[in-house]
């Protein structure tokens, strides 16, 4: 994760604060990694997806064109909750989920535009 997290510099880490994610999010703030956020589960895995089932059908949703990883995700969301692998699934809800609550305008125009407010706030542009 630290290494993942350096080669992309999120401005948000999204860690399930639950099991071993409470460890992970301690880790992550000794290796000062401010952007770790906590996320507490609301519900199980499903009802996490259907509460961002609107989304989906909506068409709002775009995944890129050829990225290596498409197929085995498409493979799981199809396939939730009978696929013996559901992280794909369950990490895209939380992401989702984090999203919703926090930008007043919906979806990913949103959340660059905060992004970018931010940083015209810290003179960074």
């Amino acid at each position: 994760v630290i290494e993942k997290h350096q080669q992309y510099k999120p401005h948000h880490l999204l860690v399930e604060d639950a099991a071993s994610g409470t460890a992970l999010i301690q880790e992550l703030k000794e290796h000062q990694i401010y952007s770790v956020k906590a996320i507490k589960p609301q519900g199980d895995k499903q009802t996490r997806l259907f509460a961002q089932q609107s989304i989906f059908e909506s068409g709002r949703i775009q995944f890129p064109y050829g990225a290596h990883w498409l197929p085995d995700c498409a493979k799981e969301l199809t396939a939730f909750p009978y696929c013996k692998h559901d992280d794909q699934v369950d990490a895209m809800t939380q992401a989702l989920g984090f999203m919703r609550e926090r930008l007043d305008e919906p979806g990913i125009l949103g959340y660059y535009r905060e992004e970018v407010e931010k940083l015209r706030k810290e003179g960074r542009i």
